[in-house]
């Protein structure tokens, strides 16, 4: 128990480092862009490879790439109903989906649970990015302009350009094939995969923004309500009723209640929509998550 308080402290700690530094200039908000493009296309591929060389997919894995795919669309779904006109079902719909997985909950998860919680994480992880990095937005630029045809091919070309989705493909293909990757470069990965947790949890910390116009507080806290209401119930509905062991059902309930995919913002802006509502219920919503994690992993543990 207090191994797991002193990690979840540690972690919150790095995000809160991160966040102090910025508002000292040490950091600048620049830097998540930076610190950013390490992580995504080196850092967390090398822990992704680490963690899942050498695994066998069992039926449980598989049921859950098809729940952290099919969750993404309930929530697409009812961000669609959550408003009135096109524009603001399009933005809804991309800013109460998605869940900031590889560099969020990877890190929380890998450093508190087993390498059971940390395979299950990566494979919920797997239906997760291929929403988030293209079909999502292809839905909401399909409802914002009813003109516009849902082309597959560049939602198709925006998953496999993502180098972690390209990286989980790879390994799925090779624990299916009984491939293991030799443990020289494992070792490789591993050194620059341990790096993943710490650089994530700075990056978060100097994303967080906490100042906001007073106009919007009501259409933030409208999403963020919507938002852990909804996981909340599906968590509740894992918990009781899936039927996979009781470690991948706390692993998935923690997995819900990761924080809105930072993705969000960017699609967000390139709709035309309100970036800045958009930035102000991310960070919101990692706050949350960081409370909400926390708690779950000491109950849990």
């Amino acid at each position: 128990m207090n191994v797991i308080i002193a990690k979840a402290i540690t972690l919150m700690t790095i995000i809160l480092t991160g966040y102090i530094f910025k508002k000292i200039n040490i950091l600048k908000k620049q830097d998540f862009e930076v610190i950013s493009s390490i992580v995504l296309k080196l850092t967390l591929p090398c822990a992704i490879i680490a963690h899942l060389n050498g695994t066998k997919l069992s039926f449980e894995m598989l049921f859950i790439i098809i729940i952290g795919f099919g969750f993404n669309i309930f929530l697409v779904i009812a961000g669609y109903f959550m408003r009135k006109n096109k524009t603001d079902k399009s933005f809804s719909m991309l800013n109460l989906s998605g869940f900031n997985i590889g560099n969020f909950t990877l890190p929380f998860v890998s450093g508190v649970f087993s390498s059971t919680s940390v395979l299950a994480t990566c494979m919920f992880d797997a239906g997760n990015s291929i929403m988030c990095l293209g079909m999502t937005y292809g839905f909401a630029s399909a409802i914002q302009d009813p003109s516009s045809k849902f082309d597959y091919k560049i939602v198709f070309k925006k998953v496999v350009s993502s180098v972690p989705v390209c990286t989980y493909m790879f390994m799925i293909v090779l624990s299916i094939c009984n491939i293991i990757i030799p443990s020289n470069l494992i070792i490789f990965a591993q050194t620059i995969g341990s790096a993943n947790t710490f650089l994530s949890m700075l990056m978060i910390g100097i994303a967080i923004e906490v100042h906001f116009n007073k106009k919007i507080i009501s259409l933030i806290w409208k999403h963020i309500m919507v938002r852990y209401s909804i996981c909340g119930l599906l968590a509740l509905f894992i918990f009781f009723m899936a039927p996979i062991s009781l470690e991948m059902r706390q692993t998935i309930v923690i997995l819900l209640f990761s924080p809105i995919t930072s993705l969000a913002t960017v699609y967000t802006q390139k709709l035309g929509g309100n970036t800045e509502l958009s930035a102000c219920i991310n960070s919101i919503s990692i706050i949350f998550s960081v409370i909400i994690i926390t708690v779950l992993i000491l109950l849990f543990s």
